[in-house]
């Protein structure tokens, strides 16, 4: 972002300021007054009184320039470096950086310390970057001491010491420098080269969130919502929420969102909500995607439209969102709102099988158990059932079983078959109890227990299973 600034000079008896009316500026800039030239640069950068023409504010900064008026070195490297009415020069923007900071100019030393630490128009040289950036945090210069900070903070040309970072971060968040202040709270927060204080993280959030850091905001209401070193307060929350939403921030607008949909702090307001989710979803926020996805779906909030819920759902996808991974797999498996395409379903299954979703575990043991979209391979199948299985995913414990029964991909093993059956069958898997209770009618992998039998036919029974049902009567006659 450009900071254009007015500068002022006396220059014998003519003041030149921002109120110096522009036939005089011009006059006293084409006497050579670098102070007037400086200006009216500005002037012309802006669009003040003139046409803006940012090659004439060059034309004006390089004569300021070249008589080492250093606000005007410190612009022309600032032009020349984003290519502003001149064509982008990076070594040239080192040159005027190198002369305005010789002469003392903190900005070009901070910005100088830039260009050596990516190799931007000067070979890249971090130690002389620090050097760049420590002269100017030594003579107070809040930017400087933040940029010395985040080096210490990620061990950038430097070793990491997060304490060194907080001392840094602290010398300019006392200057109100607010990019600093958010990371001097995070520090506090995390514990990270300072004793751990959330009461203190929360006072400097809150200062950074004074001046209109959309973060800090962010911080604020979690903490309000979830009572982190302050009273729990779901309606500060919000409005803490609602500040940042409203300065652009994605995650607040989602939890904002998220708090209006349930009425959670605020009167539920679905349609609100959603506006949210949009605003969210469009600036990245792949959690808002997959909420707005759920809602054109079910038609909850707005009316339903499974294209839109699709459309929606593949950006979360896309932006590695898990649920909206295994959503678009079962849409595209079974064509719902979408063209059924079973491989490209298992593509997302995997997707979000690799990420430790259990369902979409189970889904891809389903697909590859069968080669229903994919190439048929019984033991690939029985290894995903076992990672879903041992999160609790009650079909992949109940197939696991069937397999270790019969050796399907897998050494048969009827004693483990029994475990996972009765594991899905206390969850009420209506087949799981059927097979538990064959399991010690026949004594199969488990000592014979008619009573014990009875009892799982029984629950099986009472969902309606119909082969549990003729068990269950059996066994009673016997």
């Amino acid at each position: 972002m450009i900071r254009l600034v007015i500068m002022m000079s006396t220059n014998e008896s003519i003041t030149i300021d921002e109120n110096t009316p522009l036939d005089v500026l011009k006059k006293e800039a084409e006497k050579n007054n670098p102070a007037a030239q400086f200006n009216l640069g500005l002037r012309y950068a802006k669009g003040d009184g003139v046409n803006e023409d940012k090659t004439e504010s060059v034309k004006w900064w390089r004569k300021a320039a070249e008589q080492g008026y250093v606000p005007a070195q410190t612009y022309l490297a600032m032009f020349y470096s984003q290519g502003l009415g001149v064509e982008k020069d990076q070594k040239e923007a080192v040159k005027w950086n190198q002369k305005a900071a010789e002469a003392g100019s903190m900005e070009a030393l901070l910005n100088l310390g830039q260009c050596y630490m990516l190799g931007s128009g000067v070979e890249m040289d971090k130690n002389e970057a620090i050097m760049c950036w420590r002269r100017a945090a030594e003579q107070e210069y809040a930017p400087a001491q933040y940029n010395l900070g985040l080096t210490f903070y990620n061990g950038d040309g430097v070793e990491e010491n997060k304490a060194e970072a907080v001392k840094w971060f602290r010398k300019a968040a006392e200057q109100e420098y607010e990019p600093a202040q958010g990371y001097l709270a995070q520090c506090y927060a995390e514990g990270w080269g300072v004793e751990k204080n959330l009461k203190v993280a929360i006072e400097w959030w809150r200062r950074a969130a004074a001046q209109g850091d959309a973060l800090a905001s962010a911080k604020l209401g979690v903490c309000y919502f979830n009572g982190d070193g302050v009273a729990e307060d779901k309606a500060e929350a919000v409005r803490w929420w609602r500040i940042a939403a409203e300065r652009g921030h994605a995650v607040a607008q989602y939890y904002l969102g998220l708090t209006l949909f349930q009425g959670n702090g605020v009167d539920e307001d679905k349609v609100e909500a959603i506006w949210w989710w949009h605003q969210a979803a469009e600036r990245g926020n792949a959690l808002a995607a997959g909420r707005l996805g759920e809602c054109y779906s079910k038609g909850n909030g707005v009316g339903k439209d499974k294209a839109e819920a699709i459309k929606w759902v593949r950006i979360a996808a896309e932006s590695g969102q898990v649920d909206a991974q295994h959503y678009l797999g079962v849409s595209l498996f079974h064509g719902n709102g979408i063209a059924k395409n079973k491989v490209e379903a298992v593509k997302w299954f995997r997707k979000a099988a690799e990420q430790g979703h259990a369902v979409a575990q189970n889904f891809l043991g389903v697909t590859l158990f069968h080669g229903d979209g994919i190439v048929e391979d019984k033991a690939e199948a029985v290894r995903w059932w076992r990672i879903a299985a041992a999160q609790g995913q009650v079909d992949a414990q109940h197939d696991l079983g069937a397999c270790l029964f019969h050796g399907y991909g897998v050494a048969e093993d009827k004693t483990e078959a029994v475990k996972w059956f009765c594991k899905a069958a206390e969850q009420g898997h209506v087949v799981a109890q059927y097979n538990l209770g064959m399991c010690y009618f026949n004594g199969d992998g488990i000592a014979e227990d008619k009573t014990e039998a009875v009892k799982w036919f029984r629950k099986a029974a009472e969902q309606g299973y119909e082969n549990a049902k003729i068990m269950l009567g059996a066994s009673l006659q016997q």
